[in-house]
């Protein structure tokens, strides 16, 4: 599929956007350098950017002996940290404390939990992960989607159709108030076949600033640019690359 869908006619004017990712920093990885340039550019406002992080983190290092309880308290500050370098509000972002590596759906709970703050939020466009792809070849290498991104990506699109839109799904949200939602366009991580390809090399000394925030993480600077070079680089140029669905009902 060529990517031949301009970023700027999806995000502009967007007036609620949710992203719902896995991990804290996971937003950064794969969305931050878009959302800079749309921020930037005035196609959208900080404030009108959601998140929704589906794990509490604790289990997410290379170190053999961390407290688990500590890592978590760790990567809810620096996530905080990362939201007020891109001038997100800090009560923008929501964890679920779903058990870092453990993500289910079992029963429709992770789907629920999303529908809800879909219907509460009432975002315009959803940002997530890859549900549907485990492998990614690139020219550096094949390499695997973590599980939790492929079970939140699933639950992510479930939610927003059908579940969100229909209230005889989880109707304790209606006697909350909460009305079903219309969720039509979807920006989807972590794919083989992107439709849209945004060129964030001018960006990149920001975005490595703004994953900095998240040290328990990181490796080094030199780290950090080789692994996007390797993962969706193409040439000399920095990308975020999607897949954009619209929703027909």
């Amino acid at each position: 599929m060529n990517a031949n869908i301009k970023v700027q006619t999806i995000l502009k004017g967007k007036q609620r956007i949710l992203a719902v990712v896995a991990h804290p920093d996971d937003f950064e990885d794969y969305f931050s350098g878009t959302m800079l340039i749309a921020i930037e550019k005035g196609w959208i406002k900080p404030e009108n950017i959601n998140l929704l992080i589906v794990t509490d983190g604790s289990n997410g290092s290379r170190g053999t002996i961390v407290d688990p309880e500590v890592l978590k308290k760790l990567r809810h500050e620096e996530q905080m940290k990362a939201l007020d370098h891109v001038g997100i509000p800090r009560e923008n972002c929501h964890f679920l404390d779903f058990k870092d590596g453990y993500v289910h759906n079992n029963e429709n709970q992770l789907t629920e939990r999303i529908s809800y703050f879909i219907r509460k939020l009432k975002p315009d466009l959803l940002l997530t992960h890859n549900g549907f792809e485990a492998i990614i070849e690139r020219q550096s290498g094949m390499y695997y989607i973590h599980k939790d991104h492929r079970v939140v990506g699933q639950a992510a699109l479930d939610a927003a159709y059908p579940y969100s839109r229909d209230l005889l799904f989880f109707p304790e949200h209606h006697k909350e108030g909460l009305e079903g939602h219309f969720l039509l366009e979807v920006l989807i991580a972590e794919t083989q076949y992107p439709n849209v390809k945004v060129d964030i090399t001018k960006k990149m000394p920001e975005k490595i600033a703004l994953l900095k925030n998240f040290m328990s993480q990181i490796e080094s600077d030199d780290w950090l640019y080789k692994y996007f070079k390797d993962t969706t680089g193409e040439g000399d140029r920095y990308l975020e690359s999607y897949k954009f669905v619209k929703i027909i009902i």
